[in-house]
């Protein structure tokens, strides 16, 4: 027994001080190692860092630093502060990485860098300018892509251009945000051609008044030749030249009392209406017309090959509009009344191509829905020589001077264009029931049934081309604002 003891006592003093501890507190699940034997924690190599733009980072690596690699030194800068240690600095949008080598050559470091602007601060700015807006931004790439829907156009583009300021001068934005409800703008345009000398005669002057401001006097239509009644300055007629270009006339209403001039001198044929166009357009949106032709010309002539276009003649139309809020407009205009002349033709291989005449007119307004506009003073000079005499005597040197008489004729006509614009919304379906109900119980409570039934039964037994009473009306076109 005593023997036992002594070994036992022994064996306590060569075991390690963790063993008789774990034996103590009866812990002695896990295997203990010697020191020589520990299993070493794997080294970190992969790293993500996402940095914004114009900001820097540093980045703690294991292992001292001897050579770093870049993949593109455009988007990050980077240097080292100690040999352990690399800070990073955003310089553009967009996405690289980092190459980490010891002095051995091995790689110590693999850092994927993504370099993004300040979305946090970007959409609290956004929802604090735009607070009713419902706007998303996120980076893909360099790329900056804005989603969401806005009331118009016009806060579109105020976003995009506070979205600008937070990114480089070589990033692009990809606008995805629509407008809600489809804006379209239609306007009316009346291109009419009328001369000077009847202008002159009417008291209707389109020039620019001194102060770059007018006012027509109410009794500018009181020529007794043409029979026309004299319009009162209640009409309210102004003329203003914002632009420089002939003249322009602005009725807030939406009611043009020159158009009551213009159609009487049209009816006298004093006028010559060249087009009257009505086009339709999207905000944002380009719309054109032609109406006329058009015809070869040279566009190009080396040695013995000459190339041709076409060129178009006549009356040319073409505007922009954008919806700035709910009752105004911005409209780009504009619009060119072109005719084929011989005056300055060109001959090619013994074939003459003409030239053409140009009034031409390019102007950018503002107006409320409804508003119009008028644009003048585009005129066209001709100077017609007549030379009259006696036959054979009008040829001889003296008596041919005091017999024949020589007369010059200059014929002038102004270009008027007449613009209005209005703000609309196509019909939706439930407008088509709604209106076709108010039109029936309308027809119930003023119509005789009974005489409309037996007007319409005679006209089609006597015609017989006419449909059958269906009872059923509905509206049609757009609505406007």
């Amino acid at each position: 027994m005593k023997t036992l003891m002594t070994l036992l006592l022994a064996i306590s003093f060569l075991l390690p001080a963790e063993v008789m501890a774990c034996a103590a507190k009866d812990k002695c699940g896990e295997p203990i190692l010697p020191a020589a034997m520990e299993v070493k924690k794997p080294r970190k190599i992969n790293y993500n860092e996402v940095l914004t733009l114009g900001k820097a980072k540093t980045i703690q690596l294991e292992g001292e630093v001897a050579d770093v690699i870049v993949a593109n030194p455009n988007v990050i800068e980077v240097g080292s502060l100690q040999n352990n240690k690399l800070y990073v600095v955003g310089s553009n949008l967009g996405d690289t990485n980092i190459l980490v080598f010891d002095a051995a050559g091995d790689t110590i470091a693999k850092i994927n860098v993504h370099v993004r602007i300040d979305e946090f601060t970007m959409r609290n700015t956004l929802k604090r300018l735009f607070p009713k807006e419902n706007i998303a931004v996120d980076t893909v790439g360099d790329d900056i892509i804005v989603t969401g829907d806005v009331s118009n156009a016009s806060i579109a583009a105020n976003v995009e251009n506070v979205i600008n300021r937070f990114i480089g001068e070589n990033n692009e934005i990809v606008n995805m945000m629509s407008v809600k409800g489809d804006q379209q703008v239609m306007i009316k345009v009346k291109v009419i051609e009328i001369k000077r000398s009847i202008l002159n005669e009417i008291g209707v002057d389109t020039d620019i008044m001194p102060g770059n401001s007018s006012t027509v006097d109410g009794g500018f239509l009181t020529n007794s030749e043409f029979g026309l009644n004299p319009l009162r300055a209640a009409f309210g007629l102004t003329s203003q030249s914002p632009f420089g270009l002939g003249s322009l006339i602005w009725d807030p209403s939406g009611f043009n009392p020159i158009s009551f001039m213009i159609s009487a001198l049209d009816q006298d044929q004093l006028v010559n209406t060249l087009a009257e166009p009505n086009l339709t357009a999207k905000s944002g949106e380009n719309a054109r017309f032609l109406a006329g032709g058009e015809i070869p010309v040279v566009a190009d002539r080396n040695d013995d090959r000459v190339t041709f276009e076409y060129r178009p003649f006549g009356v040319v139309l073409s505007f922009r509009p954008v919806v700035l809020d709910e009752n105004r407009l911005s409209l780009q205009i504009s619009t060119e009344v072109s005719e084929i002349s011989t005056e300055a033709s060109t001959v090619v291989a013994g074939v003459p191509f003409p030239s053409f005449d140009v009034r031409r007119a390019e102007t950018s307004v503002e107006m409320a829905s409804g508003g119009s506009l008028m644009i003048a003073g585009l005129v066209k000079s001709q100077t017609i020589n007549n030379l009259a005499g006696l036959p054979g005597l009008k040829d001889t040197p003296i008596l041919g001077e005091l017999s024949k008489s020589d007369s010059f004729k200059r014929d002038e006509s102004e270009l008027i264009i007449m613009i209005s614009a209005y703000l609309i919304n196509p019909t939706a379906a439930d407008d088509y029931k709604n209106a076709a109900a108010a039109k029936k119980n309308d027809n119930n409570r003023n119509d005789n049934p009974i005489l409309r039934n037996v007007l319409s039964s005679n006209l089609r037994n006597s015609y017989d081309k006419i449909p059958a009473w269906t009872g059923h009306e509905t509206q049609f076109g757009y609505m406007l604002d």
